[in-house]
Parts: C-alpha cells; sequence; structure tokens
C-alpha cells in the first residue's frame, strides 16, 4: 500500500490576506455571466471559473482554537483528544456542487525535549491525526465535544505503536472511514507505524526542540502536499470531504513520558461552487 510522503524542508507558505465570502463568488460570477464579447456572445462557465481560479478569488472557511493543553501518557497506554473540530462545511444552493481546492492546517505545538539534540524525527509517539467527522442524519450543526475517550477501552491502544484513531461513532457524528490499516510511515531506526482506518496523519511533533514550533501543512487533491517538518501526504482526504462535514484535529501521545503539548490550531478550507 502506498506510504505517506515525509517532508523535511522548512519555509513559510504563503496565506491570503483576502478571502471573498461565497456570496461575493456567486456576485462576480453572476456580474461575469452577464457580459458579453464584442461578437455579442456571454462569456462561458468554464471560462469564468478559469478566471477565478486565475485571480484565487475563492472563500476560505476557517475555524481555530487558542487553548493550550498538554496530554501525558500513562506507562501502559496511549492518549487521545480531540483539540479542534471545525464548522461544518457549507452547504451550497440546488444545482451547485461544492468542490474542495485545499485544506491548510496550522499547528503550534511541542513534544519532549528530553534528548539534548535538535531534531526531526517522523517516527515519534508525539504527534497529530485528523479525521473527517461526517452528521448521521440531517442534524449538521449538533455540538460535538471536544472529549477524551480512555484508552483502557479500547484494546488498539494498548500498545506503545501509534496506530490512529478507530471510534467510529457519535450520537450525531460518525468518523468518515479512510481505509482498512494502511501504512503510515515507516522509519530507518524503527518498527512500520500506522494511520488509523479513520484518520490521516498530520505530522509528528519535533524532539529535543525546547521551544514551541509552529507547524504548517496543506492537502490538496490526488495527494498533492505542501509542509514544513515531518508531515503527511494527506492522500484521499480532500476527496473524501462532503458538505456538512467537520474536520478533526486529534492530539495524540502514545508512549510514556512522550508528552504533545499544543496551544493553538488553525484549520482553513479553500473552496469553491461549481
Amino acid at each position: 500500500m502506498p506510504r505517506s510522503k515525509i517532508s523535511y524542508q522548512t519555509k513559510v507558505l504563503q496565506t491570503p490576506s483576502f478571502a471573498p465570502s461565497l456570496e461575493d463568488v456567486r456576485t462576480v460570477r453572476h456580474l461575469l455571466a452577464s457580459k458579453t464579447t464584442p461578437s455579442d456572445f456571454h462569456l462561458p462557465n468554464e471560462l469564468i471559473l478559469h478566471i477565478l481560479d486565475y485571480a484565487r478569488y475563492h472563500p476560505i472557511a476557517r475555524s481555530e482554537r487558542t487553548e493550550t493543553l498538554e496530554l501525558v501518557p500513562e506507562p501502559q497506554y496511549s492518549h487521545t483528544q480531540l483539540y479542534l473540530a471545525a464548522e461544518p462545511l457549507p452547504i451550497p444552493k440546488e444545482g451547485e456542487k461544492l468542490k474542495i481546492l485545499d485544506v491548510r492546517f496550522i499547528v503550534e505545538s511541542r513534544g519532549p525535549d528530553f534528548y539534548g539534540v535538535h531534531q526531526l524525527v517522523t517516527h515519534n509517539p508525539s504527534f497529530f491525526e485528523v479525521s473527517i467527522i461526517r452528521p448521521v442524519g440531517s442534524i449538521i450543526d449538533a455540538p460535538i465535544h471536544q472529549e477524551s475517550w480512555d484508552p483502557r477501552s479500547n484494546p488498539e491502544f494498548g500498545s506503545s505503536q501509534p496506530k490512529g484513531i478507530f471510534f467510529n461513532r457519535h450520537k450525531t457524528h460518525g468518523l468518515v472511514e479512510r481505509v482498512p490499516m494502511p501504512e503510515r510511515c515507516e522509519g530507518p531506526l524503527t518498527q512500520v507505524q500506522y494511520e488509523g482506518s479513520h484518520s490521516w496523519f498530520l505530522l509528528a511533533n519535533r524532539v529535543a526542540y525546547n521551544d514551541w514550533a509552529r507547524h504548517e501543512v496543506i492537502w490538496r487533491a490526488k495527494g498533492e502536499w505542501e509542509g514544513n517538518g515531518a508531515v503527511g501526504s494527506g492522500d484521499g482526504f480532500v476527496e473524501k470531504l462532503r458538505p456538512g462535514d467537520r474536520i478533526g484535529l486529534w492530539i495524540r501521545a502514545s508512549k510514556f513520558i512522550w508528552v504533545n503539548k499544543i496551544r493553538n490550531a488553525r484549520v482553513e478550507v479553500r473552496y469553491t461552487v461549481l
């Protein structure tokens, strides 16, 4: 099975300074469609969409949480908590189709600092994953509690090897299935690790780095991605998103003393309607 790509490059990703609302986009599309050429032809819809794409004139759905949280796993069990449940993706009007262009994650976190040398570790037990949270039935705005699941209630967590998120059902929401246990990444010095059946590996913390680190990751369709640090490719994530879905960010600490600390996370979904 395909393994997630890991990037060691560090760079600043450009964030758009302005993002129109969905109604702004509809208005501009209507104005462009009402224009005529010198030959009295209306601009075709394909050309209008190309103009908007070229100008990057797309709405962005933003969700953010700023709160310091620290996970400290127990000696025999990992610890997992839902840190951020983003707002539901917009529901298009009748006759429209929602198209997700990319998803940007910005995370400020820090891992353990007990090694004494600065390094990036792609296979450490202090990391983050994301899931797609889909409403059950027609209730898309039901609250989602940022609660912690007891790992001892799930045998999948009884191992120091991080194997992802496996619980699949809440009262009003379910987690969208990814694929059954694909390989996540294989470090040169450790055993193979896995993504969960309902989660995608997002990033691993820096270790032996005694300060907060800012991580940025962008996932696009067809497995295209950008990021700094040790990040996953998000293969298949964008394609599975649907109107009304929420994106959930999990903070994970899966081995004793490998703490995971976070103080801010933001999810930005750039989209359009066809």
